[in-house]
């Protein structure tokens, strides 16, 4: 079943601006225009006269903004930075000689490694010989947990779509 625009009597048809698109995780989100019960990436628009906000899906997003590619490459972006993320805890992390992981990528080194039975991350540019690293919230129960953690204070969403 593919989502299809079908306008709603009760909201205006245009006058509608593109405010933020997240990553739902999990395609159970109803549109808010057309009820299509299996959106993942969620679109909320904002009316410029009114000020009403609505959560919709990519193809009622196009139609209600008027704009036929920015909700599509918002939600390209989403969809890659998603993949991404999943992908970033497999990749080739390496052990350094004091037991800790690590992995240069885009210029930064990040490093997690066991605290108090507990993983933590930091970062820092690989350029940076004076040791200056920035740690990343929280304490986390695996590695994985850590890694990703540390894609995520590198990599945030919005700056994946907002580059676009």
């Amino acid at each position: 079943m593919k989502e299809k625009f079908v306008p709603r009597k009760d909201i205006p048809r245009i006058g509608w601006v593109l405010v933020d698109a997240v990553d739902n995780w999990t395609a159970d989100f109803a549109c808010q225009n057309c009820k299509f019960p299996h959106v993942r990436y969620v679109h909320e628009l904002k009316h410029k006269n009114t000020g009403t906000i609505i959560s919709v899906g990519c193809v009622c997003a196009q139609h209600l903004t008027q704009d036929f590619a920015t909700p599509r490459l918002r939600e390209k972006a989403l969809r890659s930075w998603a993949g991404r993320r999943m992908r970033w805890p497999t990749l080739n992390w390496k052990r350094s000689y004091k037991g800790n992981l690590f992995l240069k990528k885009q210029g930064m080194v990040i490093v997690v490694r066991p605290s108090g039975g507990k993983w933590v991350a930091s970062y820092k540019p690989a350029d940076d010989n004076q040791g200056i690293w920035t740690s990343v919230k929280g304490l986390h129960d695996t590695p994985e947990e850590a890694k990703l953690a540390s894609f995520d204070a590198l990599y945030s969403p919005s700056k994946t779509w907002s580059d676009h």
